[in-house]
């Protein structure tokens, strides 16, 4: 998969859970909860979201709204710290397997090429 574009989905249910937790039983809740439209809130709460995951802009949304629970913060704020951490080690390992070459390899290699 491209760099930056690896996806490590927020589980919904987790969310769902977290939100009934906090009190917030009713969709109308929920959304308002979720500071979110009521049919992104059903798709959250269902987890029927079509692809499986909340997009950045939601995640964004659903953190900057001040009515958003405590729980269902910690649950996104775990996920974000994960991928931030796979994100990390997977950097590691790209360097690891695929060293750079130096500016000096390269020149070094141009050079070769146009005495050929």
């Amino acid at each position: 998969m491209p760099r930056g574009k690896r996806q490590y989905p927020i589980d919904l249910q987790q969310i769902r859970e977290a939100l009934i937790m906090s009190g917030y039983s009713k969709l109308d809740q929920q959304a308002k909860a979720l500071g979110l439209h009521r049919s992104t809130a059903w798709t959250i709460v269902k987890a029927k979201h079509k692809l499986g995951r909340l997009n950045a802009q939601t995640t964004r949304r659903i953190l900057a709204n001040p009515d958003t629970p405590p729980d269902v913060r910690s649950v996104i704020q775990k996920h974000l710290d994960e991928s931030v951490s796979r994100e990390k080690a997977n950097d590691q390992i790209d360097r690891f397997r695929c060293p750079r070459l130096s500016r000096h390899n390269v020149s070094a290699s141009n050079a070769s090429r146009a005495g050929s």
